[in-house]
Parts: C-alpha cells; structure tokens; sequence
C-alpha cells in the first residue's frame, strides 16, 4: 500500500514521517492511505492493533514497538448499546494506538540520530508517549502544566520520562515542547499526523467486532476532543475510517460525563 503525507491546508507534501506542521501555511499534515482498505489483508491471527498493520504502510514489522494494545473488548450492555473498553490498553488509554503506531515508524530514525522525543500532556498522552517510548528504549520529555499532579503525573515519572514543569497557559506548554533543542524531535499527539492516525485502528476493529457494519450512533464525553478533532470532517458528516468508508447517518453525540 502507498501512503501521502500532506498539509491538510494547503496539499504540500511533508517531506518525512517526522514532519507534523507544514513551513508554508503553518497547517497540521494528515495522512492518505491508498488504496482502500480490503478486510482479506488483515492478520486474523494477531490480536492487537497490529492485524491491521497493512493499513499502516509507513510502520514496518521489524520496527513494531508493542505493549499489546487494541483488540479491546466491545461488551454488549443492552439490544441497542455496546461499550468499547479502550480503558484495557496497556498505559488505560485509547492514545497507546497513536502511541504504539507513532513510535514504530520514528524510532529507528531519532536512535540513528541519538535524539530523544518530546511530548506536551498531562494526562493519558503523556502517560502512553512515556510507556512507549521507554519500550522503544528512547528517551522521551514530556513537558507538563507547573500545577499538573495525581495519578496520570506519576505514571508519566514511573516509565521514566524526563518531566519539565511550565509556568503558564496549556499553549505555552506546546510552545516549550516545541522549542528546538539539539536532539528534539517533537512528537505531539494533538498535532502528529502519525499519532492521530494510529487511532483510525479503533474504527477498524469497532466495524469487525459489528461483523462489518457501521454503528448507528457514537457516544463520546466532552472529555474525548482528540476523537472529534480526528473523526470529524469538513462537512456535517462523520468520517468514521476514511479509507473504508464515509456515513452520513452515524451521529455523534456529546455526552457530559456526570460522576
């Protein structure tokens, strides 16, 4: 399979898999796929995200960093409702798929150079980054809120990533982490075309664990933007697997997660 990285702007092209923003316009680049997805070319015998490794033609099998993630549980709650229960992969977080397919296609590239990655979160992201890039054997940064702490912050120091603390808004801890340093190669979730394809794996697997058909509805909290931003198109339509299918009948529905 051939892939495209591009400005999801303008149409230029990146010039490698480490590109997240474009220098003529500044835009995130996504990533095509082509061609479309065929269901014979997935890995039946491999229960991870990675059965569906030729949809990722820019990872290769040698390269594959894996902590085990995917192929989570789809419960049947009630005749209508189902729960995906993303909470099984190995960091708790649905972000180990962008993590998992992110590191596996950077991280022969950053060892070659003896560079280290560096992340902007304080919470899941970073927590997954940290875990996989430890399992790479790569050092990774992860750059935090000054009042960041709990659970997520412990776990992010346990996989051993180096910590920076910011003073200031949730943008100046991009801006920091963005910030060129000898060695740095940025790899953030929110804007890495890499990462946030790696969750295209999550529709996949929701379509076959359904035998292949599409779910009326989607209920994410408020608290899952990162879907939004990645499954969202440009129109009123859900773009659920862009390369397997475009449905203009699945709603998306915004919960407030009362607890």
């Amino acid at each position: 399979m051939k892939y495209r990285i591009k400005c999801s702007m303008c149409g230029r092209d990146s010039a490698g898999l480490l590109d997240f923003r474009c220098d003529y316009c500044g835009k995130p680049f996504d990533i095509q796929v082509l061609p479309d997805f065929d269901k014979k070319r997935i890995h039946r015998n491999d229960y991870s995200l990675w059965r569906y490794r030729e949809f990722f033609p820019y990872t290769k099998e040698t390269d594959t960093i894996t902590l085990g993630e995917g192929c989570t549980p789809l419960v049947q709650f009630s005749s209508k409702v189902r729960f995906k229960l993303e909470s099984l992969n190995p960091t708790g977080s649905f972000k180990d798929r962008g993590s998992a397919v992110l590191i596996s296609a950077v991280q022969k590239r950053i060892r070659s150079e003896r560079g280290f990655i560096s992340e902007d979160s304080s919470g899941n992201a970073g927590a997954s980054i940290a875990a996989y890039a430890a399992r790479a054997g790569l050092k990774a940064k992860i750059y935090v809120p000054e009042t960041v702490s709990g659970p997520k912050f412990n776990q992010i120091q346990l996989y051993g990533a180096q910590v920076a603390k910011i003073p200031g808004s949730r943008n100046k801890v991009a801006e920091e982490a963005q910030k060129h340093e000898p060695g740095k190669f940025y790899v953030g979730h929110i804007l890495h075309p890499l990462f946030r394809d790696g969750i295209r794996s999550l529709a996949y697997e929701i379509t076959e664990q359904l035998d292949w058909k599409v779910p009326d509805s989607i209920y994410l909290s408020i608290g899952f933007t990162f879907f939004i931003i990645y499954m969202w198109g440009d129109s009123s339509d859900l773009v659920f697997v862009s390369s397997v299918v475009i449905v203009s009948s699945i709603r998306l529905l915004l919960l407030r997660l009362c607890v």
